[in-house]
């Protein structure tokens, strides 16, 4: 049995059109207690005008957890690897890690906002969790992971 969860996704203002399908995906295939939007401050607004969902919470990203904020990620990432253009992504990563200090649950599930459930998932399978491996490579990213973790972890992919 599934233990109680919520799902996080943070939302650009380009994905806010999509909203209110992906909530309704959302909620008929992963069936989760609540759903927590972090977004800009500047969105929050038409999101709470487009989507009427029970059990949303919205929160403001650069309020979610002290001393993390969109510009000082844009400050720190330009100064790595010359990713400033992708600075934004890093910033939605670091936003999905920060939740932790905020779940309701034990367990939470980050969900993107350009992606949709369109069968009803699994996450858990006798008491394990269920995971996926990719083959996407972006050095850049990599790059990056490792000068922030000073190569203690490394990622791996099926290549």
């Amino acid at each position: 049995v599934l233990q109680k969860f919520e799902v996080v996704i943070p939302v650009a203002s380009w994905h806010i059109w999509s909203l209110p399908l992906l909530i309704d995906n959302i909620k008929k295939n992963i069936n989760p207690e609540k759903i927590i939007i972090v977004t800009s401050d500047n969105n929050i607004k038409t999101i709470c005008n487009s989507v009427r969902a029970c059990n949303l919470v919205i929160i403001d990203e650069n309020k979610l957890f002290l001393g993390l904020t969109r510009n000082q990620i844009v400050a720190v990432i330009s100064n790595i690897n010359n990713c400033q253009n992708r600075s934004n992504w890093y910033f939605q990563q670091f936003i999905k890690m920060a939740y932790a200090y905020e779940a309701s649950f034990d367990n939470y599930l980050v969900w993107d906002a350009d992606t949709f459930p369109l069968k009803v998932l699994k996450f858990l399978e006798n008491e394990k969790y269920l995971f996926s491996v990719s083959d996407e490579f972006w050095e850049p990213y990599f790059n990056t992971i490792n000068t922030i973790l000073n190569g203690i972890i490394k990622k791996k992919t099926r290549k």
